[in-house]
């Protein structure tokens, strides 16, 4: 069951693209000989699932901030180098078990591929709650310092406005 605040439309891109990337990824495993093309179709398939997910990350968060400003070039520039700056470990025909079959081979690429996929998102997280928190504590500095100038301006009128009633 998808959240509320999730969009449906772009959830299901992403599986379809996935499926998609999935099929294309056996397909070439299939016919592939040497270990370049191995490597080169393990490559695609990652770079697509990191891209689509990019792309979705990117819709989704436009499309909940449709009244605010859309997600800044620099934020997406940083998204992308973080998920580009780790590596996947690529596997060619050599490493294929002994009596494995082509199901137990794609089985063990997608499961290397979840296991980079978790650490990237990790680094993605972080990197958003590092970003958040310095924002939150900007705001909260800003909202301190306004405060501080009203209640001082409110304590300088209360003795300004005392002061000839006193007298």
């Amino acid at each position: 069951m998808c959240s509320s605040k999730m969009k449906p439309k772009e959830v299901e891109g992403l599986r379809a693209c996935m499926h998609e990337t999935v099929d294309e990824y056996c397909n070439q495993l299939n016919n592939a000989s040497e270990d370049q093309q191995i490597e080169s179709a393990q490559l695609r398939a990652k770079d697509r699932f990191e891209d689509v997910m990019l792309d979705t990350v990117r819709a989704l968060y436009n499309d909940q901030n449709e009244e605010s400003t859309p997600l800044l070039l620099e934020d997406q520039q940083e998204l992308r180098r973080r998920f580009r700056r780790h590596t996947l470990e690529m596997e060619g025909p050599g490493d294929q078990q002994p009596g494995e079959s082509l199901y137990d081979r794609v089985l063990r690429f997608f499961q290397r591929l979840l296991q980079h996929l978790q650490k990237v998102w990790q680094d993605v997280l972080t990197w958003v709650e590092e970003k958040t928190a310095r924002l939150s504590s900007a705001v909260k500095t800003v909202w301190d310092a306004v405060k501080s100038f009203f209640s001082s301006m409110f304590s300088s009128m209360h003795q300004v406005f005392l002061s000839p009633l006193q007298v």
